[in-house]
């Protein structure tokens, strides 16, 4: 049998997985020096209650060694292979530590595969390994099916409030001013396991009929693969989204999803955004 390990930033929670053979691992977030687990001492709706209180932002660290340790030890004990499917390495160092504790063990029936997504995007690979699992494949067939597809998620979203990638320096202050003076707000997407802007308007519904328009000039989407729209704290973004891409596109979500503190951190409530297979 495959142990599937992930980590708490594709916002899988806990009541959603059905499955025995998959482990999510917790995130670290730090409130003025106290710490908290995502998903097990801390749920999303405290989280942002917390983040709408925080004068300076949280911190998110990455799971450690030492719990991957622990995690390969009982796949060993059961006798099970392990399958570990992280966040993006060019935003976590997750992946290394779960590196490190498979070097240690010297165990040879650990992959390691780097999502280079995040948040319902990365959930969205999660899923798609957790069918493959179900089929049957083996390991290798895993961990090589997973790396191609991890190139045909795509994540567009739009973020509806500046004030945390200000308060997190990746906005200026100066710039952040402008952009909320005139009501700009940034449409986001993953380059290279990165968040990047790929655009920018004027006000959140322009925000949703861009990502339409992005999604039909620039991609082609595989409709027999899941489509999510995700949110952070503001569902009613979600549907307003959800609703446009109804209307302007053949994208058809079948979920929509909480973003939780590893992302939620950086954009604040008030995002929202959609992820689908190109293919």
């Amino acid at each position: 049998m495959i142990r599937l390990i992930v980590d708490s930033s594709c916002d899988l929670k806990q009541s959603e997985i059905k499955e025995d053979f998959v482990t999510v691992l917790p995130m670290t977030i730090t409130f003025d020096n106290e710490d908290y687990y995502d998903g097990v001492t801390i749920n999303n709706q405290e989280f942002y209650q917390k983040l709408s209180q925080a004068k300076e932002l949280p911190r998110t660290s990455q799971v450690n060694t030492s719990t991957f340790l622990e995690q390969y030890k009982l796949a060993q004990k059961n006798k099970e292979d392990v399958l570990v499917l992280t966040i993006s390495s060019e935003l976590s160092g997750t992946i290394n530590s779960a590196r490190i504790a498979k070097e240690e063990l010297g165990m040879q029936n650990i992959e390691l595969v780097d999502s280079r997504l995040v948040t319902f995007a990365y959930k969205a690979l999660v899923n798609e390994a957790i069918k493959l699992i179900k089929e049957g494949k083996s390991l290798i067939e895993l961990r090589d099916e997973l790396l191609a597809l991890r190139e045909k998620v795509i994540l567009l979203a739009v973020i509806g409030d500046l004030k945390y990638l200000i308060m997190g320096g990746r906005l200026s202050r100066a710039k952040g001013f402008v952009a909320n003076a005139l009501s700009i707000k940034p449409i986001l997407t993953m380059v290279d396991g990165k968040l990047d802007i790929c655009k920018k308007v004027v006000g959140v519904q322009k925000g949703y009929i861009a990502i339409a328009d992005l999604i039909n000039k620039n991609y082609d989407v595989d409709y027999s693969r899941p489509q999510y729209v995700g949110h952070s704290a503001n569902e009613n973004m979600a549907l307003d989204l959800q609703k446009v891409l109804l209307e302007k596109t053949k994208i058809r979500p079948q979920e929509i999803c909480e973003l939780g503190p590893t992302v939620g951190t950086h954009a604040g409530p008030g995002c929202t955004g959609v992820a689908f297979f190109i293919k």
